[in-house]
């Protein structure tokens, strides 16, 4: 529908002047995926309401860069340094175990290597996006997930979690047929080292 708009209007400056604040946060709410490889580096990442450091440039966990992203052609126009939200030191090392080993399942199971994950660190809890989408002629579909830790005081054993799985389905040959999914869920995970923490999370959250 967008692109068809996009092709009646022919003018991207009115249709962004109007449109971008529907489109950010339409892309947020969908995870929409940020790749690119530019000269001031690379980013693989997300596009949510935890990294937004300001409209348009988000923040990548992941290389500790900031990246400026255009919400109507959905690329990333630029790569810069960043600069993350304060978290404590504990917490940001579970992040980055954790986000090792979500990496390294999304490579296994993921649908020809499509989806992308990113584990966010805010003070003293954990948020984990992951977004996943398959589009082929007359068929589409879209996985997201979001996940969040919250640890108690000094960090200790258990964690407690609350997620939600989203799931989209729109088949359009000989007709018009859509599926949306939610589920929710809650658990705590048990843990005595930032690597346990990892490989019991991500073992509940399959």
């Amino acid at each position: 529908v967008f692109n068809a708009v996009r092709v009646l209007l022919d003018d991207d400056k009115l249709l962004q002047d109007h449109a971008i604040t529907i489109l950010r946060r339409y892309n947020k709410d969908q995870f929409q995926q940020a790749k690119a490889s530019l000269d001031a580096g690379e980013v693989s990442s997300l596009t949510t309401n935890h990294n937004e450091v300001k409209p348009g440039l988000h923040y990548d966990p992941k290389t500790d860069k900031n990246f400026a992203f255009d919400h109507l052609k959905r690329a990333v126009t630029d790569i810069e340094a960043g600069t993350g939200p304060s978290s404590n030191n504990t917490v940001n090392s579970f992040r980055i175990k954790l986000q090792e080993k979500l990496d390294s399942y999304l490579d296994q199971h993921y649908y020809l290597g499509n989806g992308i994950g990113v584990v966010f660190a805010q003070d003293n809890k954990l948020v984990v996006c992951v977004e996943s989408h398959h589009f082929k002629k007359f068929l589409t579909g879209r996985w997201r997930s979001e996940w969040t830790v919250q640890f108690g005081d000094n960090v200790s054993s258990p964690a407690q979690v609350k997620g939600q799985i989203k799931i989209q389905t729109h088949l359009f040959e000989d007709g018009n047929v859509q599926l949306i999914s939610t589920k929710s869920r809650e658990f705590s995970v048990d843990f005595t080292d930032a690597d346990s923490f990892a490989t019991s999370m991500l073992t509940k959250m399959k």
